[in-house]
């Protein structure tokens, strides 16, 4: 098999918007790569590489590993939850979107649930903050 680097051979990804976000970005580079073969057959398969990533994240991490090198452990899991959606069909842009609503819907109930007890969030220990986002949770899931 030769792998030696061919001269001026024409770049796959050198037709991908600038303008997109990163989260577009990525999708349209695994579709691209998808059209060549190179991807998985089922959605369940890229949990496994969701799990890898995220273990060499965490090792990272763990390790005390330097800024540059836990920023592209974060970015390959980013890239990874990415192939997942693609592969459900799901925007990774709306998902996040929803994520983010969700979020903050949430917390404006602990926040709510910390003035009914006379506090605010900003006096409130972590556990104090968690137990209010636990009932904010279950009130939304009821």
């Amino acid at each position: 098999m030769n792998t030696k680097k061919k001269e001026n051979f024409s770049n796959i990804f050198d037709d991908i918007p600038q303008g997109m976000t990163e989260l577009g970005r990525s999708e349209k580079i695994q579709k691209i790569v998808s059209a060549l073969g190179f991807d998985w057959s089922l959605p369940e398969e890229t949990l496994h590489k969701i799990q890898e990533e995220y273990e060499e994240t965490k090792q990272s991490i763990l390790n005390k590993e330097s800024k540059e090198k836990i920023t592209e452990e974060i970015g390959d899991l980013f890239f990874a939850v990415v192939n997942l959606t693609r592969h459900l069909q799901i925007d990774p842009g709306e998902a996040i979107d929803l994520a983010n609503k969700k979020f903050c819907r949430r917390f404006t109930l602990v926040q709510s649930y910390a003035e009914n007890d006379g506090t605010t969030v900003s006096d409130c220990n972590l556990d104090q903050l968690d137990f209010y986002w636990k009932q904010a949770k279950q009130e939304e899931l009821s």
